[in-house]
C-alpha cells in the first residue's frame, strides 16, 4: 500500500516474470503429455508478409502505380527494413495478377531487398504525402461516415467503454460477431466487429474497457450507414496497440491519455453505455414510437425521447371545427344541458369522448412521391372508349341471305369496306373519327367441298363417297 514508484515497478516486474515461468512450465507438461499419447502438434507452415507498395514516375505527367507484394519466409533483415514511408530497390520478384486494377507481386528466396538511395525531388512529395498513412478521428468519422478512403480502410484511436457480449458470455454458435466500442472523449462512439468473436482473432486477453488503444487498418463494409453508429470489420490486416509505431498517431494517444486523466472512467464508461442504449432505441427500433401526442411538461425528456422525436407528437393548434351539418348541429350547440335529455347528454359525452381521443393523434407524416420510370404521355391523356357512343350510326345487321349469296356478298364486303374506313373519304365527320368504329366478326369462306352421302345400296362396298368431280385448290385455303 505505501510503496513508492520505484518499489511498484520492481514488485511488477517480479510478477509478470513469475506469470511467464508458469506459463512455460504449463505448456511444457502439456507438450510432454502429447508427446507421449502420440498426438502430432508440429505444423508444417511457412511465414508470409504482405505490405502494400506504391511507384511515382513522371515522365509523361505523374503517374502512382500500387500493388500488394507477398513476400514468403522473409528473412529477420527484410523485416527490419520494410517500413512505411521508405524507398526500396527489389529484385527477382514476379508479378501474379492483377486485382482490383492493382499488380499482384510475390517474393520468394530468390528475391533481393535493399534501401534505395532514390532522392525525392519537390515534385513528388506532394503525391507522396497522399499516400502515407492518414489517422482519422472518431468524430470526424461520425459526422461523415460515408467518405471513402483507401482500400475502404481507416485507422483510429479511442477508449474502450463496451465490450458487448463480454467474452465470458460469448457463444461463437449462437452470435456471429462480437462488438467492441470506442469512444473519444466527446462521448462519439463508433463499433468495431469481431466476426467470430475476439478469440478467433487472439485479441481475447489483449483487449479490455478502460483502454486507449490504437486501431489499425478496420474495414468499412457496404450498409455501415444505414446504423446510427458507425460500424467497421476486423480483417486478417487489422491490428490493436496501446504503443503505436507511427509518430503522429503517438502524440494522438498521448493527447487522449492526458485528457482521459481528468475523468472518471468508470462514471464515463457508464454514461456512454446509456448514451449507446438511446441511439440503438431512437434511431433503429421506428416501431415502437408512440403515435399519441404527450404534453411535454408531463414526461421527463431524457426518459421518453423517443415520443418526443415522433413526426406525430407536434404541439397542439386550436383548429376551428366547422360542423354544419344538421347531426352535429343539434350536438355541439352551445345550450343548457338542464334542458336536454339524458339520451342526448349521453350521445353528446360519447361525441366529446371521440374528440377528445382524435386529439391525441397529430397529423400523418406527409407521403412520399413516388418516382415512375419511363413514363408515357399517354398516361396523362383523357380516357377515350374503344367502342362508339353513338348507337345510331352502328351499321345494322342485314337479313340471313343464302348460303351462296352469302359467300358471294362477303367476297365483295371485303372489297368495298376499304374505301369505307376513315380517312379514305372526305365525307365523315370529324366527330366520327373519335373512336374506332365498331368491328363485325365475319366469316370467309372459299372452296368449299362437296361431299355425296346419296347412295341407295349401302351394302355396296365399290361405293365411292368422294365421286364428285375434284377441286385442285386446297380446302379452307388462306389465300
Amino acid at each position: 500500500a505505501g510503496l513508492t514508484s520505484t518499489q511498484a515497478k520492481l514488485l511488477e516486474g517480479h510478477t509478470s516474470k513469475q506469470r511467464d515461468r508458469l506459463l512455460q512450465d504449463v505448456q511444457k507438461r502439456v507438450r510432454e503429455k502429447m508427446e507421449k499419447v502420440g498426438v502430432q502438434v508440429s505444423r508444417n507452415v511457412v511465414m508470409l508478409l504482405k505490405i502494400r507498395v506504391a511507384g511515382i514516375s513522371d515522365r509523361n505527367g505523374v503517374e502512382i502505380s500500387k500493388g500488394l507484394m507477398s513476400i514468403w519466409k522473409p528473412a529477420d533483415s527484410v523485416t527490419d527494413m520494410i517500413k512505411e514511408g521508405v524507398w526500396i530497390d527489389v529484385l527477382n520478384v514476379v508479378p501474379t495478377a492483377m486485382r482490383y486494377n492493382e499488380i499482384q507481386i510475390s517474393a520468394g528466396r530468390q528475391s533481393i531487398f535493399s534501401i534505395s538511395k532514390f532522392k525525392e525531388p519537390e515534385i513528388l512529395k506532394h503525391y507522396t504525402k497522399i499516400l502515407k498513412r492518414n489517422i482519422y478521428a472518431i468524430q470526424q468519422l461520425v459526422q461523415n461516415p460515408s467518405m471513402s478512403t483507401d482500400y475502404n480502410e481507416i485507422d483510429t484511436i479511442g477508449f474502450i467503454f463496451l465490450i458487448d457480449p463480454s467474452i465470458l458470455d460469448f457463444d461463437s454458435t449462437k452470435q456471429p460477431f462480437q462488438s467492441v466500442y470506442l469512444s473519444d472523449a466527446n462521448k462519439n462512439i463508433i463499433c468495431i466487429n469481431f466476426w467470430g468473436g475476439l478469440k478467433k482473432f487472439g485479441y481475447e486477453n489483449v483487449l479490455d474497457t478502460g483502454q486507449i488503444i490504437y486501431c489499425g487498418n478496420l474495414q468499412k463494409r457496404a450498409g455501415n450507414t444505414r446504423k446510427s453508429i458507425p460500424q467497421y470489420r476486423v480483417t486478417e490486416f487489422s491490428y490493436f496497440t496501446k504503443t503505436p509505431k507511427n509518430e503522429c498517431a503517438r502524440n494522438l494517444v498521448h493527447d487522449l491519455t492526458k485528457k482521459f486523466n481528468t475523468l472518471d472512467r468508470r462514471k464515463f464508461c457508464e454514461d456512454c453505455v446509456v448514451l449507446k442504449n438511446n441511439f440503438a432505441v431512437v434511431k433503429s427500433n421506428n416501431e415502437n414510437i408512440s403515435p399519441y401526442r404527450f404534453n411535454n411538461s408531463d414526461h421527463n425528456f431524457s426518459k421518453n425521447k423517443i415520443f418526443i422525436d415522433s413526426p406525430l407528437a407536434r404541439p397542439v393548434k386550436d383548429d376551428n371545427l366547422n360542423l354544419t351539418g344538421l347531426d352535429f348541429e343539434s350536438t355541439f350547440r352551445q345550450t343548457d344541458t338542464q334542458h336536454l335529455s339524458e339520451e342526448v347528454l349521453l350521445r353528446k359525452k360519447k361525441v366529446n369522448e371521440k374528440i377528445a381521443k382524435l386529439k391525441m393523434y397529430g397529423e400523418p407524416p406527409p407521403l412520399s412521391t413516388i418516382h415512375i420510370i419511363n413514363r408515357s404521355k399517354n398516361a396523362s391523356n383523357s380516357y377515350k372508349s374503344p367502342l362508339n357512343p353513338n348507337q345510331s350510326n352502328t351499321p345494322k345487321i342485314p337479313p340471313s341471305k343464302s348460303k351462296s349469296e352469302t359467300v358471294k356478298s362477303d367476297i365483295c364486303d371485303n372489297v368495298a369496306n376499304a374505301s369505307k374506313t376513315p380517312g379514305k373519304s372526305g365525307n365523315l365527320n370529324d366527330s366520327d373519327l373519335v373512336c374506332s368504329p365498331v368491328l363485325m366478326n365475319r366469316t370467309y369462306v372459299k372452296n368449299p367441298i362437296k361431299i355425296n352421302f346419296d347412295v341407295k345400296d349401302n351394302n355396296d362396298s365399290n361405293v365411292d363417297h368422294f365421286a364428285e368431280e375434284f377441286d385442285g385448290s386446297p380446302p379452307l385455303s388462306l389465300d
